[in-house]
């Protein structure tokens, strides 16, 4: 918070940490329960974390969005930059 200076492949890896890791594991572990391989199990933990750092990257945009229902410009406001900020 408070800096400007982010770099895009920082605010990957703070989807990749939040978001995209809780998604990782959602995609991963019904893999794992139904017995798939190793490669398909890793297949979908790749799924879930490129769809986790998707989703942050929707969710920022509507951060900026008046009508979406969200508090408007929240991250702005937190001196938080974003993917659509940077």
């Amino acid at each position: 918070r408070g800096r400007l200076d982010v770099t895009e492949r920082h605010l990957r890896l703070v989807a990749s940490q939040k978001t995209a890791s809780l998604i990782h594991w959602c995609c991963k572990v019904p893999a794992r329960l139904s017995r798939a391989s190793e490669e398909e199990i890793r297949a979908w933990g790749q799924f879930g974390e490129h769809l986790g750092i998707g989703f942050q990257f929707l969710d920022d945009c509507i951060d900026l969005d008046p009508e979406s229902g969200k508090p408007w410009a929240q991250d702005i406001r937190e001196g938080q930059m974003n993917f659509v900020l940077h």
